[in-house]
């Protein structure tokens, strides 16, 4: 880079030269810290790159969460308008990257979609943690600063990471299991959305007593009630569950076929102190109305009809064991195959007069009480 300086005469002058660099940037990472007992610290780092084939050394850096050379445009709202017209005929797909709908002979019980992550993927961490000061935070209108403290150096190459702020969460700590998913114990972090630093999805490394235990996705979904972050299995718990009953009966004056099922799964402690537990189970939810699903047993698990989930809290002794049983019968024509679907059922509940959002069981906008 080459600048010409002009003075009137000759003398001592004091100038600065600016300049716009596109070769660098920025990104921000999030760290989970826990302890399993105390409020959970989410810290964000900035991970720094630069590719102008040079190093900087000594440098004053801030660091923007907005563009300064992007102005941008506020869209037009254009009108929405509605009409009828014909579905397009389906296409049902084989291959990994498509939805998979599970088509089963006499049932919707067995065998569903594919399972949901859970957990955290074993890996190592191989970025080189630094041990920093924060940032100073300068907030404007349309974005953000942070001003690093004092000077430092950004190489051409390597990892350039910095500390900018840490946030205190308050969290609920708990083990919990999903055995219908995945046979292992886990120990969560149960926090509120609302407390979260972020309004949009991170992929956080999770450091469990300063252990890197993994990293997870974090979505802070406002129109849950609370978040279960994981922070790594709970080895002292195992967890067994096997299928215990599967009858199929005709009735002869109906066209209709009835399953039942039976499922039992056993939690063990191996550790020297007693141990809640919460356990995450289910039965399926029929969307039609030629099909019925009748609980047989449920072990005094909390049930959520719309859902169909199950949850139960037991207390497992110290070398102990504790039984948990579900039964259910699926009941629908014996001429038809049964499908079914997993997916998420929002914890919000909406008015059926006017579609608001319900608020305690009586909804805000036109009074209607359920």
């Amino acid at each position: 880079m080459v600048a010409d300086v002009v003075a009137p005469k000759a003398g001592l002058y004091d100038f600065e030269l600016k300049f716009f660099e596109s070769a660098a940037g920025w990104n921000p990472v999030y760290e989970v810290h826990s302890d399993g007992a105390s409020d959970l610290e989410i810290r964000m780092r900035g991970k720094i790159y630069q590719n102008t084939l040079e190093d900087w050394k000594g440098t004053e850096i801030s660091l923007l969460t907005g563009n300064p050379t992007a102005a941008g445009s506020l869209p037009d709202l254009l009108s929405v308008f509605l009409d009828i017209r014909q579905p397009a005929p389906r296409m049902m797909a084989k291959g990994a990257g498509m939805a998979r709908m599970a088509v089963m002979e006499d049932t919707c019980c067995e065998d569903a979609a594919e399972p949901e992550l859970m957990g955290m993927a074993a890996r190592t961490n191989n970025m080189v943690r630094m041990a920093t000061m924060e940032a100073e935070v300068s907030e404007e209108q349309t974005s953000t600063e942070y001003v690093l403290p004092g000077k430092r150096d950004v190489l051409k190459t390597g990892d350039n990471t910095a500390d900018i702020r840490s946030y205190k969460v308050p969290a609920q700590y708990r083990i919990v299991t999903v055995p219908a998913m995945d046979q292992s114990a886990y120990l969560v972090a149960a926090v509120k959305p609302a407390d979260l630093p972020v309004t949009t999805e991170i992929n956080p490394s999770v450091y469990y007593k300063d252990i890197f235990t993994g990293k997870i996705w974090l979505d802070p979904d406002l129109t849950r009630d609370e978040i279960e972050i994981t922070l790594g299995k709970e080895e002292r718990i195992s967890v067994k569950r096997e299928q215990t009953a599967r009858k199929t009966s005709t009735a002869l004056l109906k066209p209709q076929r009835t399953v039942e099922y039976g499922y039992e799964t056993r939690i063990s402690n191996s550790s020297s102190s007693d141990a809640e537990v919460v356990i995450k189970d289910q039965i399926p939810v029929s969307q039609n109305k030629d099909i019925t699903v009748e609980a047989l047993e449920l072990s005094g698990a909390e049930l959520v009809k719309e859902s169909g989930l199950l949850t139960k809290t037991v207390k497992v002794p110290a070398g102990g064991t504790e039984v948990f049983r579900i039964g259910y019968k699926v009941a629908g024509p014996k001429d038809k195959q049964i499908s079914e679907e997993r997916r998420r059922v929002s914890s919000q509940k909406f008015c059926p007069e006017c579609g608001s959002v319900m608020e305690g069981g009586k909804c805000p906008s036109c009074g209607f009480t359920a």
